[in-house]
């Protein structure tokens, strides 16, 4: 008896997650279009050529990294948390915080060596 259940459960939720993408995939259609201001520049504006899409895709990517990198700063805590006293658990979760706030502080160095060579690296622009 609880087969059938399960069964029917697993089809109806397989069932349910293909009508909802085919429902997100038809209204992504709408957001393609209508790109979010980053950095004061925006897709789809008059005079945004090359140098504005590389500045926008290099200041999405680091929003995303950015993200990620809390991200992983979380679980690295829960991890360390729900170790309840094992060492090697309690390592790996201090080992995943660390790599965040390296990465993290990769960023940020990156950028301000960049900037420190020539400003001009950073702010993409024709001139």
């Amino acid at each position: 008896m609880f087969k059938k259940f399960y069964k029917k459960i697993i089809l109806g939720s397989f069932f349910a997650s293909v009508i909802l993408g085919i429902t997100k995939t038809a209204m992504a259609i709408s957001l393609i279009l209508d790109y979010p201001d980053i950095g004061g520049s925006k897709p789809g504006q008059e005079g945004f050529g090359l140098p504005d899409l590389a500045r926008y895709i290099y200041l999405f990517s680091l929003g995303i990294v950015g993200v990620v990198a809390l991200l992983s700063m979380i679980i690295g805590a829960a991890q360390y948390v729900m170790s309840a006293g094992n060492p090697s658990k309690a390592s790996d979760a201090k080992d995943r915080i660390y790599s965040a706030i390296l990465g993290i502080i990769i960023l940020i160095a990156s950028v301000l060596i960049l900037r420190t060579i020539n400003p001009d690296l950073v702010n993409l622009g024709i001139k």
